[in-house]
């Protein structure tokens, strides 16, 4: 809790390290989860917006559009990967 009530970046960062930690509990916490469920997070941007988006591990590309839209997973013709 003293570790999140830290309003600074650099002095978050300079504790974690004395105290031996890499990454944020939580972190590892919604990783943890997300391997238990057999979810996974794909990312889409545009000018307005960038977002996060779940799904099971192993979906096709168009079941992942239909997340989005499902005109999408209907209409579906490529993905491109970055």
């Amino acid at each position: 809790a003293e570790i999140a009530a830290m309003e600074a970046e650099a002095e978050r960062v300079e504790f974690m390290e004395a105290l031996g930690i890499s990454e944020p509990s939580l972190d590892r916490i919604n990783a943890a989860l997300y391997d238990a469920l057999g979810l996974m997070s794909f990312y889409t941007s545009g000018e307005d917006e960038c977002r996060a988006w779940t799904i099971r591990k192993g979906s096709s590309a168009p079941v992942a559009g239909g997340k989005i839209h499902s005109d999408i997973e209907r209409g579906f013709i490529r993905v491109e990967v970055m």
